[in-house]
């Protein structure tokens, strides 16, 4: 297999490359779309807390949290 692909056509290798490159513009593309409103400038803190919240629902937490534990 490896002989079969340092064979391929430099025409072939050239189109793997543009998928990938494209790809590359597209999750970048999806990753600035989805970080709006969580970086925070010049403030690295912020932003892991931005992250690291993103998706909690709060509720959910908090009635967890005050549950009493379970002993098994």
């Amino acid at each position: 297999m490896m002989e079969r692909i340092a064979e391929a056509s430099p025409r072939f290798r050239a189109r793997i490359a543009g998928v990938f490159y494209l790809l590359t513009f597209l999750t970048g593309g999806v990753a600035v779309f989805a970080s709006r409103g969580l970086i925070v400038a010049a403030d690295a803190a912020a932003t892991a807390t931005n992250i690291l919240a993103k998706g909690v629902n709060a509720q959910r937490w908090n009635e967890q949290a005050n549950a009493p534990a379970i002993d098994g």
